[in-house]
């Protein structure tokens, strides 16, 4: 038996969606998913490093690099759960700038917001890790980014078979898998409104993993490909999202809920 694991946030945490598809793909295989939305690359690397000798492929999807989450458990569901935490500082270079203030600022209030109200399971230990993150990341603002550097070259390195995927872009975020999510989403809105100022979620039945059901399947068809055919780039179908993935007609068949 074939056996797959994926590792990521969101785009990769539903089962349901295109880990279905590509199961069905293969005769005898089984696709396991260690993708938690919200986390961050360094939970995902975590978990590779944990599981990924018992896997025939490995898919690693690969997060914005700005995210730090805090992640904890809760014993009594046996399951992780992301209190929120996501830190925007970052910089490629290690000039100072005003926005990574700002951003730092951010981040810590919207922490201390969460823990107000998870703070049965969030500890004072967490409270000074996030906290020492923060500032650390703003003092060298190039942290985030070298740190996934690293991480991605570890993967290579671990595994130079592995499946990378690009979630939000590195370096362009016009070739990754947002793209698809974001050319489905964006026209519905009209042409005068700002992108940003219309928040809108997922129904999960209709929208597993940010894609309708029908794209979940293309994905599946697209990753599947480049398993099999090593000079396959899948990053060429979210660069022309449109040509490679049935945009959908209607909210309600896109899975979107305002």
């Amino acid at each position: 038996m074939k056996k797959i694991a994926i590792y990521g946030d969101s785009y990769g945490a539903s089962f349901q969606g295109w880990p279905r598809y590509l199961e069905k793909f293969y005769n005898d295989c089984r696709v396991t998913t260690f993708a938690l939305g919200g986390s961050s690359p360094n939970y995902s690397y975590l978990k590779f490093l944990e599981t990924h000798e018992k896997y025939d492929i490995v898919i690693f999807l690969w997060t914005c690099f700005t995210r730090n989450g805090l992640i904890t458990k809760i014993p009594e569901k046996d399951k992780y759960t992301v209190h929120g935490f996501t830190n925007n500082v970052h910089s490629r270079t290690e000039e100072f700038k005003e926005e990574v203030l700002i951003n730092t600022k951010r981040s810590i209030t919207n922490y201390q917001i969460t823990k107000k109200y998870h703070g049965d399971v969030i500890s004072d230990i967490d409270t000074s890790w996030v906290m020492h993150e923060s500032l650390y990341s703003a003092k060298y603002p190039t942290k985030n980014y070298l740190e996934n550097l690293a991480l991605r070259d570890s993967v290579k390195f671990k595994r130079p078979d592995s499946i990378n995927i690009e979630c939000f872009g590195l370096d362009n975020c016009d070739i990754c898998l947002w793209n698809v999510t974001f050319n489905d989403w964006i026209q519905f809105i009209p042409k005068d409104v700002d992108f940003n100022s219309i928040e809108y979620s997922d129904e999960i039945k209709k929208r597993p993993n940010h894609l309708s059901l029908k794209q979940n399947e293309e994905l599946a068809s697209y990753i599947y490909k480049q398993i099999e055919d090593k000079s396959f780039d899948i990053h060429s179908t979210f660069k022309n999202a449109k040509k490679y993935y049935t945009m959908s007609k209607t909210l309600e068949e896109a899975g979107f809920v305002l």
